[in-house]
């Protein structure tokens, strides 16, 4: 860096927030500071510092990755041009490597499209030239940071919205979302004429595996249950735990006899598997109960509830079968 830019560093910035008040500065970030040059990463190390941020130096890209495999930063940067050893470019992809999320900002005395186009497709989230102003470092070092606030807070949005969807043993969906969904494809079916079956599952005997085997074996039969269904399932059927040892399908565009060819790959799976618990292998069978719009019913809950009268019959007629509700009385061809 140029020495005249050594005032401009340590200059007082005159960084105002929205309303004109004074910037202060967050509460400290994690930043890393990679230039062989000592008066500039001190330097650059120093107006950070002032801002509260926690600051790590380096003098090169191996001493860089070092700190990384032991730290996370949430803003790392690395100085384009370094004799010897790797390149800044170099640094940012094998950082990269071991960490995909980093946000690093790269540092340049050559302020072209083409420097900051290689940056950026190699990783880069930012770049700042040489010489530069401690205002402008501490404006970069914001605009990072609130990108990582963002996307961490988009992150979090979507893991909670799925987690209000999931079941947390199995993985499917869960009761509340099942009823979602049903509204939405009975009512897409209707709204085009098209139909849509729904399938209820019941583990045969399973409060005999939970006396015998414990209720946390019981869990993990449940959980390699919930993964054969997936298996199973075409990719636009809807799987979801209805409740205990129950599960559903909703199988959109399906009649109660297509419904019946997957309620049987479903039962003959499941019998033929050995589920792992406890170091035992544990032989399992399903009772089935399907039914379907327009064919059975003319809404959801008539829907629910000709499918759980089906699934009632198949539990009378012995279990470990599948009932249709068109004909209760006999087993689906």
């Amino acid at each position: 860096m140029l020495e005249n830019d050594r005032a401009n560093l340590t200059e007082t910035p005159e960084v105002s927030s929205p309303d004109g008040a004074p910037h202060v500065a967050s509460s400290g970030a994690r930043l890393l500071v990679v230039d062989d040059e000592e008066s500039v990463r001190e330097l650059m190390a120093e107006v950070l510092r002032l801002e509260g941020h926690h600051v790590s130096v380096a003098a090169s890209g191996q001493e860089a990755l070092d700190l990384w495999k032991d730290n996370q930063f949430d803003v790392t940067f690395v100085d384009l041009v370094m004799p010897g050893g790797m390149t800044g470019l170099q640094v940012v992809k094998r950082i990269k490597e071991l960490a995909p999320a980093a946000d690093i900002v790269v540092v340049t005395g050559f302020a072209t499209i083409e420097v900051a186009v290689e940056s950026m497709r190699v990783g880069a989230v930012d770049f700042i030239t040489k010489p530069f102003s401690n205002a402008h470092l501490q404006l970069v070092v914001s605009k990072v940071l609130e990108r990582r606030k963002l996307v961490r807070s988009a992150a979090e949005s979507e893991h909670y919205k799925r987690l209000s969807r999931q079941d947390g043993l199995t993985g499917l969906y869960n009761h509340r979302f099942f009823h979602q969904l049903m509204d939405s494809e009975v009512s897409r079916a209707k709204r085009f004429q098209q139909r849509v079956a729904l399938l209820i599952l019941d583990l045969d005997h399973f409060k005999h595996l939970n006396d015998s085997h414990g209720h946390l074996a019981g869990d993990e039969v449940l959980r390699q249950l919930a993964e054969l269904i997936r298996n199973v399932c075409r990719k636009y059927d809807f799987a979801a735990r209805y409740g205990g040892e129950e599960f559903a399908i909703i199988s959109p565009g399906n009649d109660s006899s297509q419904a019946a060819a997957l309620a049987e790959r479903l039962r003959s799976r499941i019998e033929a598997t050995r589920f792992g618990t406890s170091g035992q292998d544990v032989h399992l069978t399903v009772s089935i109960g399907i039914a379907s719009i327009p064919e059975d019913a003319k809404d959801k809950l008539e829907l629910i509830e000709k499918a759980d009268q089906a699934l009632y019959a198949a539990k009378e007629q012995g279990r470990n079968r599948v009932v249709c509700a068109k004909e209760p009385g006999n087993s689906c061809a």
